[in-house]
């Protein structure tokens, strides 16, 4: 993944923030924390008509990730300023999230936890935060499906396979990404950037000549990516 594109993505974030108020650059600390899971599974799709079973001629791909996170680690009690206004933005690769504390349909003034979910097609991601005076939590859960004529959009995954090499090997070749966080609101006064960089690494497993229900074989391949806060 090109050092341009994962620059942009950050920028989306950031700028949720900076257009309101002079941005306050947040310094990750010892208590601040990241880890990123991703698990890509060709899968074979095989219906039952009339007693007689067809598939596909092409695999599906499915994808499923989790990120956890912590941030904004005694910067100030995140709890004073979690209310409906607030407006948060989160890019993790190339996935990016920008939304207000409010489109949580259970929100109120004075809770302490939100979460978010977005549907696209096949896609869903589930962004669940919670403040406490020690920072910020973080839980981003996502699947989406992968098909010859259907392809994840770009915001709904972390780290698609463009930052780990595939081919020939069981261990991935992984580039770094980047994740950025930011947290403002218009009542309080208060704005809040971070970013930082992402370790990530891959493996890869195929599995050849796997039957299908209507007797036809496929090579399914299974990519699992991990990311952790580069030191």
């Amino acid at each position: 993944m090109g050092g341009d594109s994962l620059t942009k993505r950050s920028s989306i974030v950031l700028a949720v923030a900076a257009a309101l108020f002079a941005l306050v650059a947040y310094k990750a600390e010892a208590a601040d924390s990241f880890k990123l899971s991703q698990t890509a599974q060709d899968v074979i799709t095989c219906a039952k008509e009339s007693g007689t079973w067809t598939c596909g001629s092409n695999v599906s791909q499915r994808i499923t990730f989790t990120i956890s996170a912590k941030t904004f680690s005694g910067s100030f009690d995140m709890t004073d300023y979690f209310t409906a206004d607030s407006d948060v933005g989160i890019v993790v690769g190339e996935m990016t999230n920008v939304f207000t504390l409010a489109q949580d349909p259970k929100f109120v003034e004075g809770k302490k936890s939100v979460k978010i979910v977005v549907t696209n097609g096949l896609e869903l991601t589930t962004i669940s935060l919670k403040a406490s005076p020690k920072g910020l939590g973080i839980t981003i859960k996502g699947i989406a499906t992968a098909t010859s004529t259907n392809t994840p959009s770009i915001p709904v995954t972390p780290a698609m396979m463009s930052p780990c090499g595939t081919s020939g090997t069981t261990t991935l070749i992984c580039s770094n990404t980047t994740a950025a966080v930011s947290f403002s609101n218009t009542v309080t006064k208060v704005a809040t950037s971070t970013s930082f960089a992402v370790d990530l690494t891959g493996t890869k497993k195929t599995k050849d000549n796997v039957k299908a229900k209507n007797g036809d074989f496929f090579d399914l391949t299974t990519v699992k990516i991990s990311g952790s806060l580069a030191p």
